[in-house]
């Protein structure tokens, strides 16, 4: 049974866990004990992910706009990086469905903010998988 990731990306207070939420609902009833329908999150900040935690403690304690867009745009892509390697695509690969608040998208609506080239960018993101459903 192939696994699936499902993505509801978008910017900060765009409706992103209320949609997660009832997607989440829906999986569990459609599905019900037969599959593992799981939830994870990006920034990727598990204990084991020094990366996440270091994102998550940046905007717990940044001024509105970090010094440099491009750095932090990195930062959160090496979180992905992690993430698809130790949750994603592992759960993808043992058949479950995992269902992300954030992935990629969001990433490039910040980092264009904040005057990141669009193709560098897309360049990080061209070896990493890509979700099977992608809601923006």
């Amino acid at each position: 049974m192939t696994g699936r990731v499902i993505v509801i990306d978008g910017v900060d207070g765009s409706g992103k866990g209320l949609q997660v939420d009832q997607l989440m609902a829906g999986l569990h009833n459609e599905v019900g004990e037969a599959r593992i329908v799981s939830q994870t999150h990006e920034p990727h900040d598990v204990a084991s992910n020094t990366i996440g935690m270091t994102i998550r403690a940046i905007l717990e304690h940044r001024e509105a706009r970090p010094p440099n867009a491009a750095a932090f745009q990195y930062i959160f892509y090496l979180d992905r990086v992690v993430h698809w390697e130790t949750d994603l695509g592992p759960s993808r690969k043992a058949g479950e469905i995992k269902v992300s608040d954030r992935e990629r998208m969001v990433t490039y609506a910040h980092g264009v903010a904040g005057g990141v080239p669009l193709e560098m960018m897309l360049e990080w993101h061209k070896n990493l998988p890509v979700p099977d459903l992608y809601i923006y």
